[in-house]
């Protein structure tokens, strides 16, 4: 950077001292600049046309590192540096350097490119010193909101991706959800069609053609069961999914009334004890809470262990704007390093001989609590089991 001399200026002969006017100008210059490259470069013209100095460049202190700012042209970096390190004026053949401090922090250093040095020159750079001195806090929040407007600039940029991301994982999931649910719907007819015949096969020609065949017709038959089993299921992933939540205050109390009604076959078969609490009021789906608890009550009661008599508990607290449920049984558990593979599709840990099922009874669950804006995870039982944990909203009553 050059400059021109200011006659005026230099003289004084406003009658204003030379460093009140510098500081005066040098400080809404940092003030208006757009940026800090920019405040240093108006900064820098202003000392030259003080001063009538030839050139001038700025370097800004960054960690244990001296980064030029702007172009640096042929001033001296090691005066510069010397500056830096010494936190004090340097000079060099034709070149001083000034540091610029922000109360003991050495933010930025200046150099100068002084010509032929005269004691102008020197008097000069004591009335910049002073000056720099004012200055270094104006620069070192420039810094910083230069600092802040980039982080903001990055962060906006990331959430205007991760807003795109979130977009299209959106379409895509809707996408899946209604092709398993045309899948599943379109699988069903032909399927029917197929268990129809190979049932009446059964029916007819059971014992008359043979143990192999019957054991053939017997398999036939069990995988055509399974594969409704599973489409049963898998439309009703679909639905979970696809239906609109049609959310309201729901007293829980009544909806475990019903998944016990719903459910009394299956634990009157089993033998089970299931004790439910006083549980609280939440803000959801009916339909959907009642398929939840209907799953979590039907798993504790099947994941028994051999022998014994299921007993299960189902148990809710307020936990801040939301309530915390917990249905513990004390039957096989579930191990630590499966506890994340449980709730995803298809997924099983036991052979289809030893516990029925299709997999995807908690990839359900997990749905429902997620679409009602909770978590759900799986816990040890005190004693031997497993604690399938969930949160979701409280009643609009206790929050609005």
């Amino acid at each position: 950077m050059t400059g021109e001399t200011d006659t005026q200026a230099v003289t004084g002969s406003t009658g204003v001292p030379e460093e009140l006017l510098l500081l005066r100008r040098a400080t809404s210059a940092v003030a208006n600049a757009g940026d800090l490259a920019d405040a240093l470069r108006d900064v820098l013209h202003l000392v030259m046309q003080r001063t009538g100095w030839l050139a001038a460049a700025a370097w800004l202190c960054e960690a244990d590192a001296l980064l030029p700012s702007g172009d640096v042209g042929a001033l001296d970096v090691d005066v510069a540096t010397t500056a830096w390190r010494h936190n004090r004026v340097a000079w060099g053949y034709n070149n001083v350097a000034v540091p610029v401090l922000a109360a003991d922090e050495l933010v930025a250093v200046f150099c100068f490119n002084v010509g032929v040095r005269t004691v102008h020159d020197d008097a000069m750079v004591d009335v910049v010193a002073l000056v720099t001195a004012h200055l270094g806090s104006q620069i070192r929040r420039r810094q910083l909101e230069d600092r802040v407007a980039a982080v903001q600039h990055e962060l906006a940029r990331y959430n205007r991706e991760l807003e795109a991301a979130n977009e299209d994982l959106r379409r895509s999931n809707a996408d899946l959800v209604e092709f398993a649910y045309v899948a599943s719907h379109d699988l069903s007819e032909p399927l029917r069609v197929i268990s129809g015949h190979v049932q009446l096969l059964a029916r007819r020609y059971e014992g008359k053609l043979g143990d192999d065949a019957d054991r053939y017709i017997a398999f036939a038959v069990d995988g055509c069961n399974r594969m409704q089993s599973l489409i049963k299921d898998l439309l009703e992933y679909a639905r979970v999914g696809q239906s609109p939540l049609a959310t309201k205050d729901v007293d829980c109390n009544r909806v475990m009334d019903e998944v016990m009604i719903g459910l009394s076959s299956a634990i009157a078969d089993g033998g089970a004890d299931v004790q439910v609490g006083v549980l609280p009021e939440v803000h959801g789906d009916p339909g959907q809470l009642r398929e939840l608890f209907a799953n979590l009550v039907a798993n504790a009661v099947k994941f028994t262990v051999p022998g014994e008599v299921p007993v299960v508990t189902v148990a809710g607290v307020p936990d801040g704007r939301y309530v915390r449920f917990a249905v513990a049984d004390h039957g096989i558990g579930v191990p630590e390093r499966h506890r994340e593979r449980i709730f995803r599709m298809f997924q099983r840990l036991h052979a289809r001989e030893d516990y029925e099922g299709t997999g995807i009874g908690l990839a359900i669950c997990r749905r429902i609590v997620e679409r009602h804006g909770g978590r759900i995870e799986v816990e040890d039982t005190p004693g031997g089991g497993a604690t399938l944990v969930f949160t979701l909203p409280a009643s609009r009553k206790v929050f609005g």
